[in-house]
């Protein structure tokens, strides 16, 4: 604590850290100090004022969604504190682009997100460990029907799965 020392005494302090903090350093007065980790030794040849710094810990939530996808939190890798509690979503599906659409179907988790779903929300959970969220996505094409002159065919316009086959028929 703060205190009175000696002339040509020395000071040794030793920083310890809270639950969910780091201890992160020394600042200020500390030249000619010995530091060893959390600890320093302060020769006490004058007035010295000397910081012990914390830092909160914090844990990489990476998420993955391709350019289409628009997660919270964001695409990348997010550093959030230890103990929060959080969501992650998709905001934007389905994604249409021109005659393409990009559909969520859930996402794929490690660490303390949730293992995976179908859905665009993972739902709360509690961040304890570095962790992931890949959003999955489906693609799907527009097919456009119509006809010319008299008759019909068998589908109407709409989007097809990728991959996937339209048998039309055409009557006339």
């Amino acid at each position: 604590a703060d205190g009175w020392w000696a002339s040509g005494s020395n000071a040794q302090i030793t920083a310890t850290a809270g639950s969910s903090w780091n201890f992160s350093g020394w600042t200020g007065q500390t030249n000619g100090c010995t530091i060893s980790s959390n600890t320093i030794t302060a020769p006490m040849t004058y007035p010295r004022a000397i910081t012990a710094n914390f830092t909160t810990v914090q844990y990489s939530l990476t998420v993955t969604s391709p350019s289409y996808g628009k997660p919270s939190p964001a695409a990348g890798t997010n550093w959030i504190n230890q103990g929060s509690e959080l969501t992650a979503m998709v905001t934007n599906s389905p994604a249409v682009m021109g005659s393409t659409q990009y559909v969520c179907t859930g996402w794929t988790g490690t660490g303390s997100a949730p293992a995976s779903g179908t859905t665009t929300n993972t739902g709360p959970f509690t961040l304890a460990t570095n962790s992931t969220v890949a959003w999955r996505w489906s693609t799907n094409y527009w097919l456009d029907t119509s006809t010319s002159g008299s008759g019909t065919v068998n589908v109407a316009d709409g989007w097809w799965a990728s991959g996937s086959n339209a048998q039309i028929t055409a009557t006339a």
